[in-house]
């Protein structure tokens, strides 16, 4: 029987628990992972106090007792310092006499006599134990400060700590329905009660409703205190609650453990709304009733959430019921279900349209209430702002005392980015007071309604002596919290009053949306919300609306993918106008840069996804980058994402200089903001604006373009839905444009939602015309590769190039930039060649209309990631960027390591076919390593190299046959990776380069090493080494002892088939380490030395050599002591001695070692030492050396490396940008040149070669 994977076990495990499972009936498979029955029984415990499941309602009643039950649960909240268990109070209070108050009293001492910090104490428990020990942040500091002494060498004195605690609890606020509880009295207890505590005790043990507001408050707290009673908050189906500020919380860590209750509290904070009952935010949730219940009576407990009472209830009942006095029927006023008569009813809380009038939402991010909290703003303020960022919600209740305390800011005047906070707190300001007055600057008739009895001016005659007469007076004589009434308005909202319009505004925090299921998110925003704005940033805008529309009206983004790229290509697109920009594709690795950036001064970088790497990408404002640092930054980014590159040349305009227009657009606000366009450009845009639906909140950014002498032209550069925060003065205009064009008010928010669907559907057609199996894409690279032989022209059709008196072939700058049509180009560099094609516009797309029955994708658009752009892969076999289609000749065990390098390669190059003289062994080999079903496979190599969809081949042969191949590989116009050695002699090197150089191919060694980023690196290095005096190297391995039989079967030491042996195979790397810490230079002479070790069959199994660089005789007789000055390098490889890969460079003011060169260590980074600042010391007893040791990560293994950049060189060749790099050759053939000076020397008794 196969195991199941932990993940499914567990989930088996749980849903047994929940279905109380006994042992007997416990499935067979689940008992194997279970000792015994007791074992059995521990996880039902377990499980169950984690969840803090009721003993008598769960499956731990059949697993041990009740007091043990209780006992284990206690001493894991304890442990994890966690909330006390209220839900649980009948047995943890009433039974096992452990108060709330003692609770937390033991966990403060625990954690003051361990020493560990306030912060260790979870958010919620932190503000419980705030409110009824008044124990805070500064009172716990001060606490552990006083209980330190000097005497106890400032160590905790743990008696001091223990006196130091409370002994009762604080007065806390009681709201008039709560109910009373008593505990078990022990019967000294019972005696020391007085009168008037005994006829309260008698009455809560015989009545059924134990309201606090029945008894006496002082005779209530009085037991309280001492513990003996404790408060129940009963939460009924049909309750209504409205979450107010979170005064009091405390922003310690979040909880480690598991509590679902504390889970469930911080959906309650953002999808609670006091229309909608408990069971209908149930359902809005998808979590079980009673959780839900329980959150609420703690978020009441602690002062964070507060009952609805029905208004009409209190008007209707003359003897006030819930007063201290009143008794019999006005009780129903608190116990009926909502706070309501029971004649009440208390529907329509799932209408997003209340009797006040519509619901909005503002969704904000972190940031703005980071700026909040961080701006030294009021107290006040900065409540709201912990509320928001707490709870995630701001209700409309505490919006007004908001938009009062932002306004408070307007004459502030800071500096630095404490300016920016106050700028977007006073931009919030006037967004939140545009959307509070519905989007109307003054009253509408259809508004106004007559005025009630009592009313004067829309408000109540006697409102504030009616409110005194409902506060309920506490113990110390002091106004406790009043009833919230469910009224839009106060105590005028209870009657038919004149009032202006007004719309009710919630303001969101995103982060906290996004811990939300979405189809939970889209049921709140259904159910409360008339329509949403978002503010401008928002990096990832929630899912306002479900797939098929249904939901409130959204100003803002139409789709995520509107806030990536793709927006600003469409945008290129309908304007028919632009600036100049590149897209690259993920994965690319550039050599150069394209045209359109070569040259340029900086560069705007946008991130395909908005996430940002190194510093570079973001999604709004894009990361401004120099010129000169250009190359390197794409390559760092084009790692991880596609990006989209503005460049910006050298001149007057290399500094981007741009407007942003206010939407809904406008003429006047065109010609305002666009200083300079005639009058037809404006139109167009107008026309461009129309046809995008772009009559919403937001902006677009205008770019200048040209030259400051020429007339001032602008271009479309990035299009933002919703309310600018960022900019004061933007916002404004944003709202105004708003107000003027009624967009908030009811008959205009189904025409918003069909241009905002209108607008989704344009994007994402056009998304899927130029993403990767897009059609466009197709027909580009089928419309290339009819003109065969010719390199495609790069067309850029913008608006102009940046500088047009540097570009002597660019668009005029006096022509009328609207007079012909024009098209973007959408582009795509593959390393060498800058690939453009034209944008087609939208009622010109070459796609057919797609058929009524298809699936939208939108869907996917939407709740999965935005496609990448995509010229990299298309529909069936088309590429626009075709893969390097490579092939292996061979099934040698070297190809098993590069066939695994070619699938970690990445999109560039594609395991195309493989072949072998036998096909059931090709077979055999393409599915051991992994081969891609799509991978062809040959029964001989002839076979493969006629395959004309083969671009390159990979030959691991043996060295004798190389000549053979590569000459057939050749002549069939094949690129060629070759093992190395690479011929078995210089002549047969020579046919093979002149074979490829004469058909324009690339021949490429199988160095590995050379590809590894640490190589590069070293080479910098080297630089500061000074004078390279001595280079040695070394490369050997036991092969009889790794590889048994080795040394009599393995091809390395057969003469018919590798005659070089050890020379060739390792002693390949030292040689060209050599050259290569010698910047390639021949040596003179080359010396074999006398150790040489050589089989029966005349294979070198192991060999040394020296070579000699000799400098030319100076003709300047002041430098005599220069003449005859020699560079000296030895290398040895072995088949017999301990593995060793290591190479010293040593100069006159330095030295480099590596010791794993030709293979690293780890597939994921590499090291090397660099030595310098040697010298002596002590009386020249001892001597110093600076010893560096260099980290090189990298991002695949070196030979995936190789392979990357033999297919970059080949796919530049093939689409005809780039050039044999005739470099691989040169080092080729001077590796190859020592070698064979090595083996000749060998040959003729270890005489000296002479190489110059």
């Amino acid at each position: 029987m196969n195991r199941l994977t932990t993940n499914v076990e567990e989930q088996l495990i749980v849903k047994a628990i929940q279905e109380e499972v006994t042992w007997e009936n416990l499935p067979k498979r689940l008992k194997l992972f279970m000792a015994s029955k007791d074992d059995w029984h521990r996880k039902i415990k377990e499980y169950c106090i984690k969840k803090r499941l009721k003993w008598s309602e769960c499956h731990a009643r059949n697993a041990c007792r009740e007091g043990e039950y209780y006992d284990d649960l206690m001493r894991y909240l304890r442990k994890n310092l966690a909330l006390f268990p209220y839900h649980l109070s009948e047995n943890i209070c009433r039974l096992m006499r452990v108060s709330p108050f003692r609770y937390y009293c033991d966990m403060l001492y625990e954690v003051m006599r361990n020493e560990k910090p306030y912060d260790s104490i979870p958010n919620f428990s932190a503000a419980d134990a705030l409110r009824l020990t008044g124990i805070g942040r500064n009172e716990f500091i001060d606490t552990m400060n006083k209980s330190r002494g000097k005497k106890f060498m400032w160590k905790m004195n743990k008696s001091i700590v223990k006196d130091m605690l409370p002994t009762v609890p604080v007065d806390i606020a009681i709201e008039p329905w709560w109910t009373v509880c008593v505990v078990n009295l022990s019967l000294e207890e019972y005696r020391k009660l007085s009168p008037e505590e005994l006829y309260v005790i008698d009455k809560i043990c015989k009545e059924d409703i134990k309201l606090y507001c029945e008894f006496d408050p002082k005779v209530v707290r009085s037991l309280y205190r001492r513990g003996l009673v404790y408060f129940d908050i009963l939460v009924l189906p049909d309750d209504r609650f409205q979450v107010s500020n979170l005064e009091g919380f405390v922003s310690n860590r979040e909880q480690s453990y598991e509590d679902p209750i504390e889970e469930v509290l911080y959906a309650v904070f953002v999808a609670s709304s006091e229309h909608a009952t408990i069971s209908e935010l149930a359902a809005t949730l998808q979590v079980d009733l009673d959780q839900l219940e329980a959150a609420v009576s703690v978020a009441c407990r602690l002062g964070w959430a507060t009952k609805m009472l029905d208004p009409a209830a209190l008007l209707n009942d003359s003897n006030q019921p819930g007063s201290p006095g009143s008794e019999g029927e006005g009780l129903s006023f608190f116990t009926s279900p909502g706070g309501q008569s029971p004649s009440h009813d208390g529907g329509g809380g799932d209408q997003p349209r209340s009797k006040s009038g519509i619901r909005v939402a503002f969704l904000i991010d972190a940031n703005m209430t980071s700026y909040l909290m961080m701006g030294s703003f009021s107290p006040g303020l900065k409540n709201h702002a912990v509320t928001l960022y707490e709870a995630g919600k701001l209700g409309d209740s505490n919006i007004a005392e908001f938009c009062s305390d932002l306004k408070s800011l307007e004459s502030t005047k800071l500096e630095g980015e404490l300016q920016q906070f106050v700028d977007h707190a006073l931009s919030l300001r006037y967004a939140l007071e545009c959307l509070r007055s519905g989007g109307t600057a003054t009253d509408t008739d259809d508004e106004l309604e007559e005025a009630g009895p009592g009313v004067v001016n829309g408000e109540l005659e006697n409102a504030s002596d009616f409110e005194s007469e409902f506060s309920f007076i506490n113990g110390q004589g002091t106004t406790a919290n009043r009833l919230s009434l469910s009224s839009d308005t106060g105590l005028a909202g209870i009657v038919r009053g004149k009032r202006k319009k007004y719309y009710r505004v919630d303001v969101l925090r995103c982060e906290s949306l996004a811990s939300l299921a979405s189809a939970t998110l889209q049921r709140l925003f259904q159910r409360d919300y008339s329509f949403v704005v978002s503010m401008i940033p928002l990096a990832c805008p929630p899912l306002v609306a479900s797939y098929n529309a249904a939901g409130p009206v959204h100003f803002g983004p139409p789709s995520r993918a509107a806030v990536t790229p793709w927006m600003k290509l469409l945008l290129y697109t309908v304007f028919e106008c632009g600036p100049v920009s590149v897209v690259l594709l993920r994965g690319l690795r550039l050599r150069l840069l394209p045209p359109p950036l070569a040259g340029c001064s900086k560069a705007l970088v946008w991130t395909w996804d908005g996430s940002t790497f190194a510093g570079i990408g973001g999604r709004l404002e894009g990361t401004m980058i120099p010129g000169a640092v250009l190359l390197h930054g794409l390559n760092s980014v084009l790692r991880h994402s596609a990006v989209l590159v503005q460049p910006f040349q050298e001149g007057p305009d290399s500094s981007p200089v741009t407007v942003d227009v206010p939407l809904p657009l406008s003429e006047d606000r065109f010609k305002s903001h666009l200083s300079g366009s005639d009058d037809e450009t404006l139109q167009s845009y107008m026309e461009s604006a129309d046809e995008l639906s772009l009559k919403t909140v937001g902006y677009i950014r205008f770019l200048r373009v040209g030259s400051l002498e020429d007339s001032v032209r602008w271009v479309p550069q990035a299009v933002e839905f919703g309310v600018p925060l960022s900019d004061t003065e933007l916002c404004k205009a944003v709202c105004e444009g708003a107000v003027s064009c009624e967009l908030f008010h009811l008959f205009s928010l189904p025409k918003h939602q069909d241009a905002m669907q209108q607008l989704k559907k344009m994007l994402h057609d056009f998304i899927g015309e130029y993403q990767a199996n897009g059609l466009v894409a197709k027909l580009a690279y089928t419309a290339e590769k009819t003109e065969t032989g010719r390199r495609p022209e790069l067309t850029v059709n913008f608006s102009s190039r940046w500088n047009p008196f540097a570009e002597p072939d660019s668009p005029s700058p006096k022509k009328n930039p609207r007079s012909r049509r024009r098209h973007s180009s959408m582009m795509s560099f593959d390393g060498d060649i800058l690939r453009a094609f034209s944008l087609a516009p939208i009622d010109q797309s070459p796609s057919e209309p797609s058929s009524a029955n298809k699936s939208d994708p939108l869907d996917d658009l939407d709740v999965g990631d935005v496609p990448l752009p995509g010229t990299a892969a298309a529909a069936m076999g088309e590429v626009v960027n075709p893969a390097v289609k490579l092939g292996i000749l061979g099934c040698a065990s070297i190809a098993r390591k590069v066939s695994r390098a070619i699938l970690l390669a990445g999109s560039g190059v594609e395991l195309y076919a493989i072949a072998s003289r036998s096909l059931e062994k090709a077979q055999e080999f393409a599915k051991a390593n992994g081969f891609p079903s799509s991978a062809k496979v040959y029964g001989s190599y002839d076979e493969l190299l006629d395959d004309d969809a083969v671009d390159a081949v990979y030959v691991p042969l043996p060295t004798g046959l190389h000549l053979e191949w590569v000459l057939k590989a050749a002549a069939k116009g094949k690129h060629i990776l070759l093992e190395k050695p690479l011929s078995l002699n210089n002549e047969d090197l020579d046919k093979m380069v002149d074979a490829c150089e004469s058909k324009g191919l690339q021949l490429m060694d199988g160095t590995m090493w050379m590809h590894h980023p640490r190589t590069e690196r070293m080479h910098k290095d080297l630089q500061a080494l000074g004078d390279i005096k001595e280079v040695r190297s070394t490369f050997s391995f036991p092969a009889q002892i790794l590889f048994p039989g080795f040394l009599k079967n393995n091809i390395r030491v057969k003469a018919g088939l590798d005659e070089l042996g050890a020379l060739g195979d390792i002693g390949w790397y030292c040689i060209r380490a050599i050259l290569w810490a010698l910047d390639y230079r021949l040596p003179d002479l080359v010396t074999a030395l006398p150790n040489a070790t050589i089989n029966e069959s005349g294979v070198i199994t192991a060999c040394s050599a020296r070579m000699v660089w000799i400098k030319k005789n100076r003709q300047d007789e002041q430098d005599e002591q220069e003449e005859g000055e020699t560079t000296v390098a030895t290398f040895s490889c072995s088949f017999h001695a301990f593995m060793t890969m290591h190479v010293t460079v040593q100069g006159t003011t330095g030295a480099l070692a590596c010791d794993d060169f030709a293979i690293p260590f780890s597939d994921a980074r590499a090291a090397y030492r660099v030595l310098s600042n040697a010298g002596f010391a002590d009386m020249d007893l001892t001597w110093r050396l600076e010893s560096r040791d260099v980290v090189v990560d990298n991002e695949v293994p070196q030979e995936a490396a190789m392979v990357r950049e033999f297919a970059r060189i080949v796919s530049g060749i093939k689409r005809g940008g780039g050039a044999v790099e005739r470099g691989w050759h040169d080092k080729a053939k001077k590796t190859q040149a020592v070698l064979c000076a090595v083996r000749d020397s060998i040959a003729a008794g270890y005489k000296t070669i002479s190489l110059s």
